[in-house]
């Protein structure tokens, strides 16, 4: 993204970042890919940086409350309405079954997404930290 920022494409990163925040709408993170043998994996949680990238660039602020159509029906089953934390308060500001109605509600989604599914306790010199981790709870193949 940065280089295409560099390029002065700015239009290709906004259409990249609209995909991965409807990716996010419909799935609750960015997959490895949009086939339904990825859901289960992720890609690292980065969105957030690249917004902050974009916007850092562009001063594209008016992005951070766009919203899109409404999401088209996956092809995968959809995580349904949440059951706690800041992906709760996103849906809660249109109800269940439903998605944030913008990109900084979408943004809260992965974050929980994150907080929910992907985080190890780690302990070092008598603090202890919680950190998410990067990996497939899964033992499939790829």
């Amino acid at each position: 993204m940065e280089g295409l920022l560099l390029s002065e494409m700015p239009g290709t990163v906004k259409g990249m970042l609209q995909n991965f925040l409807e990716l996010v709408r419909i799935y609750g993170h960015v997959p490895n890919g949009a086939r339904v043998y990825y859901l289960q994996r992720s890609q690292p949680p980065l969105l957030t940086l690249m917004m902050d990238r974009y916007v850092s660039h562009t001063n594209d602020t008016a992005f951070l409350r766009w919203a899109p159509r409404p999401p088209a029906a996956p092809h995968a089953p959809s995580p349904g309405p949440p059951r706690a934390g800041l992906r709760a308060r996103a849906w809660a500001e249109v109800g269940p079954g439903s998605c944030p109605r913008d990109s900084i509600g979408t943004l809260a989604l992965e974050l929980d997404f994150w907080t929910q599914n992907r985080i190890v306790s780690v302990s070092s010199g008598g603090k202890s930290y919680v950190l998410n981790h990067y990996a497939v709870p899964y033992g499939g193949p790829r």
